[in-house]
Parts: structure tokens; sequence; C-alpha cells
């Protein structure tokens, strides 16, 4: 008969213990007993007790099964048999995913990744995941098949600049609290692994190489006269129209002034008498934003701030004498 201990279920890719016990051979110990699950086959001796024991791998595919251990018998004893069902389970699941910016520079590699592991944290190769991206021009999916290291790789994002959401997804559908919406919908069907989720946010962002001169990137310190109009200058790599700034921007950000950072004077010769407002030196192949300063922001300092509608956020530092 089969040792009353036996488990009942296991997961696919585990390793479980199984143990029978022959009783009416004399003697009862030394005699092979044979364990049989899902076309695995171990064979084990009994003991002085006529206890047989055996560790045999899960690696059937998920479903209901037989477990079987047989005496095959001698001279001395007919054969015999007894058996138990047994159901495999499939294997958790788990995905992540990373991306190496938050900005996404046009037409480039996106830089994100998901990486799929079994529940142990072994990375699961030659698996389909399926990314969904979505943005303000629309919806696309792709499929990429995971490499050795169980990562899979979207490439390029759509080629509209803006804000997108990535979601992957491995098997479907996958239902419940914090996983991914497109996941939901998916049909495909892994029989020996669990489905798994995630997402992330990027933006798919305009090139951009600083602010020129005479205004210098963080962590400089520009200062410059308050009340004068300062021209920021910036590359987007192309003329894409007047509408490039996001509602509400740009805007200033009153921060403190740490005198320890490199300093760098605007001469009033550098500033401009232009009005205020957006325009686009093709001559140069630059923008230029006429940034009218206040006089009272004299001994002050603040952060020059623009959002563009690809998402992304740019600064400066000012201090006002």
């Amino acid at each position: 008969s089969l040792a009353g201990s036996n488990p009942t279920v296991g997961t696919y890719g585990d390793t479980k213990t199984f143990s029978a016990t022959l009783t009416g051979a004399s003697p009862v110990s030394g005699r092979p007993v044979l364990f049989s699950l899902g076309g695995v086959t171990r064979v084990g001796l009994t003991n002085g007790s006529g206890v047989a024991s055996v560790q045999m791998p899960i690696n059937s595919v998920p479903g209901t099964y037989s477990l079987v251990a047989s005496y095959p018998g001698d001279a001395d004893a007919l054969p015999s048999a007894t058996s138990a069902a047994f159901t495999v389970n499939k294997t958790a699941t788990s995905l992540t995913l990373t991306a190496v910016s938050p900005n996404v520079t046009l037409g480039a590699d996106s830089g994100i990744v998901a990486k799929l592991a079994d529940a142990s944290g072994a990375p699961l190769l030659e698996r389909t995941i399926i990314f969904t991206v979505t943005g303000s021009s629309g919806t696309v999916q792709r499929a990429s098949i995971t490499n050795y290291a169980g990562e899979a790789r979207l490439g390029t994002l759509p080629p509209a600049v803006g804000s997108y959401t990535v979601q992957a997804c491995f098997n479907g559908p996958l239902e419940g609290a914090g996983s991914p919406p497109a996941c939901a919908t998916l049909t495909l069907n892994d029989a020996t692994f669990r489905p798994s989720g995630a997402q992330t946010s990027v933006n798919h962002v305009w090139p951009f190489s600083g602010f020129l001169e005479p205004v210098m990137d963080l962590p400089v310190q520009n200062v410059v006269k308050a009340g004068s109009t300062v021209p920021m200058k910036f590359s987007l790599d192309g003329n894409h129209g007047l509408g490039i700034f996001a509602s509400g921007w740009p805007k200033v950000i009153s921060t403190s002034c740490n005198s320890a950072n490199e300093t760098n004077p605007i001469a009033p010769s550098e500033t401009t008498n232009t009005s205020a407002g957006l325009r686009y030196d093709a001559v140069a192949g630059y923008y230029i934003y006429d940034w009218q300063t206040a006089k009272k922001w004299a001994g002050k300092c603040f952060l020059f701030e623009m959002k563009l509608v690809d998402g992304s956020v740019r600064q400066a530092w000012f201090k006002f004498n």
C-alpha cells in the first residue's frame, strides 16, 4: 500500500518524496518498489519496515495523474500495486519591466526590457511576451521571445512623441488587482506556467542637448539682472511648430540660492529687448523663448521650467541681482 503521508498536489518543476509500504513478503527489506507518475519511473528499495521511498521530479504537463507504486513479485511473492490521485499545477511566474530612462529619444531603442522568471527566480527562455504600447496616437502590440536570461526587448516606440504606457504580458488572461489591463484580454496559454504581467510609463521625446548660450544647464547657477529678458535657446532637432509647450508651461519655481555651485554670469549684452514669447530661428536651427523676468526677483533664485508636449521636463537655475 502507499504510505499515508504522501503529497497529493505538486507544482510543475518541483521535486516530491513518495513512500509505499510492502506487506506480505518475507523478508520485507531489500525489495524493489517501482513508483510511476506521468511517465516518470523511480525505483526504491524497502527498509526493515517494508517502506520504500523515492524522490521524483514533477515535470509532467499540469493535470491530474495516478501515482502508482508496484512490486513486480518474485519466486516467493506475487506482484502487487496500489495507486492514488496526484495533481500537477502550473508554476507561478514573475514578469518585471524596466526602462533605462523615463525619456526615450525619438527614433532610438526604447531600452525597455521584460524579464520572465519562474517561482524560484530561474529565467524562462523561449517564451512569448506580448507588449502593448498605448499613447495619444493609439495602441500597438508587439510579440518578443525571451532569451537565455529570460529577457524580451520591446525595441522602438511608435513614431509619435508623447507619453506612452507599456504593458508586458506572459500568457493570459490575467486578472486581479494590479494586473495590467491588456493582460486580461489575452488568450495565450502556456501548458506549464501561470500568467504574469507588468507595466511602466515612458516619454518619447525630441532630441534635446541642453540649453544653449548664454544659459547653462543644471547644476550651474546662471546669474542675471532682475527685470531683463533672457533668451532661452534650445534645439529639438528641427522645427516642430510653436505648439511644443505643455499647457501651463514654461513656469518659474522658487528655489534656494546655493553659492557653492558653479555660476554663469549672463552679461546685459546677452539679454534681449524682444517681447516675451516663443519663436523658431530657421537659420540657426533652434528655438528661442524670450523669458521676461521681474525686477522684484532681485536677490532671489528660481528654476526656469518648461514641460514639452512630448512629456519631458527641462530646467535651468537662475539667481537674480
